[in-house]
């Protein structure tokens, strides 16, 4: 198992502005970074887990 994770990377459709011309982007809500794949297993891993223990 890898040791260092990146679990977000500069967002590629802003290029890591948060904006196209005068709007927020998209992809990242403005943030100018969006999740890496094993970011986004990570939080579907945590969001499936609380979905579980609340039932």
């Amino acid at each position: 198992m890898a040791t260092n994770l990146s679990l977000e990377e500069t967002c590629t459709v802003c290029k890591g502005s948060g904006k196209i011309g005068t709007e927020l982007c998209q992809n990242c809500q403005g943030t100018g970074t969006a999740l890496t794949a094993e970011g986004k297993k990570i939080v579907d891993f945590l969001r499936n887990s609380i979905r579980t223990s609340e039932h």
